[in-house]
């Protein structure tokens, strides 16, 4: 590193001193030997910041994979207690709980852009509406093999694996398109 000239106030004649320079893998002496980031923090701070961030990010993922599933969970109970409303024969709650399922499990993996967000609400649709499709012990059922029944369990079934396909199809690493985030931190004409 060399030295600098003292030019203020005529002292403008005085010699330039000039350091040696550093041996390789040695810091300059003018730098700290943990080199800090902006906000003060070593690299080992930096490390455990990035660690503790990569966990908060994995426990936001594991919430909202749970929270979809939970909604498919309720979207099965739901619609198994009310699928037999219908205009005339035409079982339309049926229909409409399936078409339901279908949009939400595209839009859960268009809105995280995961595949796999598509995946959870069927699964719990599917888990909420065959336990409640079984024989009770004491011989009661709750949806019953009636045409709004079998509409709506293999409505809905079919629903939910075009959901997932869908999901996987438009949404998978190889075929989306750039996230949001992507999007903000190009730069024009890239």
């Amino acid at each position: 590193m060399a030295g600098r000239a003292i030019s203020s106030a005529g002292l403008a004649s005085l010699p330039v001193v000039e350091s040696a320079p550093p041996q390789p893998g040695q810091p300059e002496r003018s730098q700290p030997r943990y080199p800090q980031s902006r906000s003060g923090q070593s690299r080992s701070g930096q490390s455990r910041s990035g660690q503790s961030q990569a966990t908060r990010q994995l426990t936001v993922l594991a919430a909202c994979y749970v929270m979809l599933f939970l909604l498919g969970v309720a979207e099965g109970v739901v619609g198994s207690f009310h699928y037999s409303g219908g205009i005339g024969p035409i079982p339309g709650a049926a229909l409409g709980f399936g078409a339901l399922l279908l949009v939400t499990c595209l839009l859960a993996a268009w809105g995280m852009y995961r595949p796999v967000a598509g995946l959870m609400p069927a699964v719990g649709w599917f888990a909420a509406s065959f336990v409640l499709a079984m024989r009770t012990p004491g011989g009661s059922i709750v949806i019953t093999n009636t045409t709004a029944g079998k509409w709506f369990l293999f409505g809905g079934a079919a629903c939910a694996a075009a959901g997932v396909v869908g999901s996987f199809t438009i949404w998978s690493p190889g075929r989306r398109g750039p996230r949001p985030a992507e999007l903000r931190s190009r730069k024009p004409g890239s």
